[in-house]
Formats: structure tokens, C-alpha cells, sequence
């Protein structure tokens, strides 16, 4: 199963149309507390000017070092117009740490981002992990679904809805409410305010540089 669907997503990675783009490296930093950090994220990747997307590399952990995942992987921007920009990756995924029990994982990760007006705009993150040992088991995270408005030229303001299941685990909802101020040349610097399902609020540190 895990062959077929990492197949299929692979076939539509590389016969999509992409739209020529500029070549462009994107440098990711995430983190996340409450009391204590609870969530550290770093992430490099490179997308070249036929809109593929390698190496891509990174790193996340949930605020120790009982586990912790490092990952790589390629992927194509499938489409990018005005209005809509779709995203594929395929990441393998290893976990480690002393409650990792070394799981692997195949993780086809995919992004939405639309605009359907000059001030809003939509993004959403979806991905599943497929374990590749017997270790792990399948989990599926929607890492955000998100509406924001753009007040100011560089500042934009909305909320969204993130979402994790496995086995053995209700349902959890992960709303929140974001910020994103955007100075020029500096890159985006993202502000989370988000509940947790039995942890109350955390709050996101989020950044992105885009290095042309």
C-alpha cells in the first residue's frame, strides 16, 4: 500500500505542468511554547526554475530529546498562477530518541495556497505518515488550514484549524489565530495562538525567508 500510494504521488509530481519560476532557497524556523518549549522546527530547501523542489532537509523535535525526527525528501511545485499555487513533496522520515523505537516513515506532503482576492488569502497543509517499519504506525496530520486578510502591505491578520489522528487516540482539534508582519527584506515573522486538546494555549513563533 505503501508503494502504490508513493507511486501515484511520484507519477504526479513529475507529469504536472509546473509554471517556470524564479530559483529561489526558503529557510524555515518554527518554535513552540507554553510553559516550557514544546515544538522546535528548522527546515532549508531549494526550488529551482522548472519549479522542482531539492534538496529540501529538516528537523523537528517536541521539546526534548525523547524524540525527534529528522527528514528529506524532493517535490515539484505542481501549479502556480495568481490565484492558486498546489505544492508536492516526498519526504522519508526518521525518528529517533529513546521513544522513537527508530521508526521510518514515507511522508507525501502536500500544500494549497490561494488568493481569491487581492487581500485574502487561504493556505493548507496537509500530510500523512506511512510507516515503513514495524515501529511506527499511520498518523495524519493537517498541519494547517488557514484564512488570513491582509491590512497593511506587510502585516495580515486571520485564523485557522490544524488537526492530528492515530490509532489508539481521539481526534485532535488545534485551532488558532495568527499574525504575520513582513518587513522588506527581513522575511516573514508568523505569531501563533493556539489550543491544544487537554494543554490549554500554546503560542508559535514562526519564520520564513525567501532568498532569491
Amino acid at each position: 500500500m505503501v508503494a502504490r500510494i508513493a507511486a501515484v504521488f511520484l507519477s504526479l509530481t513529475l507529469f504536472s505542468a509546473a509554471t517556470a519560476s524564479a530559483q529561489v532557497t526558503v529557510v524555515i524556523a518554527r518554535i513552540a511554547f507554553k510553559d516550557v518549549v514544546t515544538q522546535r522546527f528548522a527546515e532549508v530547501l531549494h526550488e529551482s526554475k522548472g519549479g522542482w523542489i531539492f534538496p529540501d532537509v529538516g528537523y523537528v523535535d517536541f521539546g526534548g530529546d525523547v524524540y525527534r525526527e529528522f527528514f528529506a525528501g524532493a517535490g515539484r511545485t505542481l501549479h502556480r498562477s495568481p490565484k492558486l499555487t498546489l505544492v508536492g513533496t516526498l519526504y522519508y522520515q526518521q525518528a529517533a530518541g529513546p521513544a522513537s523505537g527508530s521508526a521510518r516513515y514515507l511522508v507525501p506532503w502536500v500544500l494549497m495556497n490561494c488568493r481569491p482576492r487581492a487581500r485574502v488569502q487561504c493556505e493548507a497543509v496537509y500530510f500523512p505518515y506511512l510507516p515503513l517499519s514495524d515501529r511506527g504506525q499511520v498518523q495524519h496530520v493537517l498541519e494547517r488550514a488557514k484564512l488570513e486578510y491582509l491590512l497593511l502591505p506587510q502585516f495580515k491578520v486571520g485564523g485557522g484549524y490544524g488537526a492530528f489522528y492515530t490509532r489508539g487516540i481521539d481526534w485532535q482539534n488545534r485551532p488558532f489565530f495568527t499574525a504575520t508582519v513582513s518587513p522588506p527584506r527581513v522575511g516573514d515573522i508568523e505569531v501563533w495562538l493556539q489550543h491544544l486538546p487537554n494543554r490549554g494555549a500554546q503560542m508559535q513563533l514562526r519564520y520564513m525567508l525567501v532568498i532569491k
